[in-house]
């Protein structure tokens, strides 16, 4: 999803406020223009001396989004119905003009921004991609075939009453531009049609299913009801649990048995999250092989490893391959090994960390 984030294009044409006044729009004419030639458009009313102007002047240069432009035109207060000082967003799309009424300070105005730069309802692309990964917005993906006309109706019906909260985007995963997607988020084209909430935060992207119920406007009203309370569950993507539960001593580990083994009171366990393609992760291979067979006869203490391209845990965000974390009996929220990648190194780790009734050195 790393490539799929940095593919993100800015959502629209930065503009910088200058001593100049770059910004100003001193006539009717002008502003007319600057709304008809730009798909977003944030426009503050106001007099460029005025205390509005200035912490519009911070919002302009602390944002990556947006159009934006003062004007300063009295003449421009009647021709567009609003009274000075006035912020409006101007929009292709949706509603038309959207008028800031919050109080006005950096963070408000930022967020209004925000909330009312994106369609309510629209195809996932790039820009969506962006807003919901690098900018941690929530958002609603339903996946469904392009012919699902009911489903999308009641998806724009639903996104007009929840649209302070949350914005909807389609998505259709048998097309192949979408594969990648549906493998990020741990689902199949074959799930279609399927609603998935997603909320990314700074540690990690959160993602709730709706099950057991067809897409109509009432089990999506419920469930991003449900959701905006948080009373719906995370849901994880896993592979199911092998039968073989150890590959050369090493414990294999989905999404479906990680608490089971991880989280057992009684364990030290060190978890390695890897990544099939991961060059550093084939060359700790051997190594790790050799940690699991100095502790094989030591049964308090498990040398494991998860597949974290297709499988997740709650509570770990694995932002690099390989990572590796040692989860003691007495420390089940984990410490992360930073020392060198080898059998002594992780040994000597192990050994220091484990709890005190496993320090009993396992013969090779």
């Amino acid at each position: 999803m790393k490539k799929l984030v940095l593919l993100a294009l800015c959502l629209l044409t930065v503009s910088s406020y200058e001593e100049d006044d770059e910004l100003v729009i001193a006539t009717v004419e002008e502003l007319n223009s600057f709304i008809e030639n730009n798909e977003i458009a944030v426009v503050l009313f106001a007099q460029a001396d005025s205390q509005e102007a200035k912490i519009f002047e911070k919002v302009v240069k602390a944002s990556e989004d947006g159009f934006f432009g003062l004007s300063t035109a009295s003449e421009a207060l009647a021709a567009y119905q609003v009274t000075e000082p006035a912020l409006v967003l101007f929009k292709k799309f949706d509603d038309p003009k959207v008028q800031f009424t919050g109080q006005f300070l950096m963070e408000p105005i930022t967020d209004f921004i925000k909330a009312n730069s994106l369609p309510l309802v629209r195809p996932f692309d790039d820009k969506i991609a962006e807003s919901v990964f690098e900018k941690k917005n929530h958002i609603i993906f339903v996946f469904r075939s392009d012919s699902a006309s009911e489903i999308d109706a009641a998806m724009r019906k639903v996104a007009v009453q929840t649209k302070d909260f949350v914005k909807f985007t389609y998505v259709d995963l048998t097309k192949e531009s979408n594969k990648r997607l549906g493998e990020y988020l741990g689902i199949k084209a074959n799930e279609q049609p399927l609603v998935m909430a997603v909320a990314p935060t700074a540690e990690a992207v959160f993602k709730y299913k709706l099950t057991g119920s067809s897409i109509t406007v009432e089990s999506l009203t419920t469930f991003v009801e449900k959701y905006k309370k948080k009373e719906v569950e995370a849901f994880y993507k896993t592979q199911e649990v092998p039968k073989e539960s150890f590959d050369q001593g090493i414990r294999v580990l989905v999404g479906k048995n990680f608490e089971s083994v991880v989280m057992d009171p009684t364990k030290d366990v060190m978890v390695e999250f890897y990544a099939p393609w991961c060059g550093h992760c084939k060359q700790l291979a051997p190594e790790y092989v050799q940690v699991a067979a100095h502790f094989k006869n030591n049964p308090n203490v498990i040398i494991a490893k998860m597949d974290s391209t297709v499988n997740e845990a709650p509570n770990q965000s694995i932002q690099g391959f390989p990572t590796l974390k040692f989860f003691s009996s007495k420390n089940k929220a984990g410490v992360r090994y930073s020392g060198k990648q080898t059998k002594d190194g992780l040994i000597e780790f192990i050994e220091k960390n484990s709890t005190p009734a496993d320090k009993t050195k396992a013969e090779l």
